[in-house]
């Protein structure tokens, strides 16, 4: 894309090690609950007591909950990767399509037009100034998002 520069260049790296994370956490997730699995056997095997079991259980327990957290928030957090990647997959070329014609256009219509395509809306705001006095003009623009449904 020929304009990437503009944006985060680690775009797939971020979503690669999110994955990433995401698997590790699943796998160790797995594995707390095969130790899970062991501690009925440890205890019908005698190896461990009543008491001994039921610390293990609670710290297991303990253990799994936290994973189960990560999980939930690292796929939350490789969601929005991904829909970033999206709308700026989608945004970039209707920015620069902006880019290319708005001055090619005459009329304050055709570019507010124009500018439409990829604002939502924009809040203006000054309280203090004027035209050529020092202000305290405040411009917010709010592009137009696309939202993406939750791939996971």
């Amino acid at each position: 894309e020929a304009h990437e520069g503009a944006w985060p260049k680690n775009d797939t790296t971020a979503i690669k090690d999110a994955e990433s994370a995401l698997q590790k956490a699943k796998k160790g997730l797995d594995a707390l609950n095969n130790q899970k699995g062991s501690l009925y056997d440890l205890l019908e095997q005698g190896v461990y007591t009543k008491d001994v079991f039921l610390e293990r259980s609670r710290v297991l327990a303990d253990r799994i909950s936290v994973t189960e957290k990560q999980i939930e928030s690292l796929r939350g957090h490789l969601s929005a990767l991904r829909q970033a990647e999206l709308t700026r997959k989608s945004l970039v070329p209707q920015i620069q399509n902006v880019l290319d014609v708005y001055y090619t256009l005459e009329t304050p219509a055709e570019k507010n037009a124009l500018l439409k395509t990829v604002l939502d809306h924009v809040i203006y705001s000054k309280s203090v100034g004027g035209r050529y006095k020092e202000n305290d003009l405040a411009l917010y623009v709010f592009p137009k998002i696309t939202p993406f449904p939750n791939d996971l």
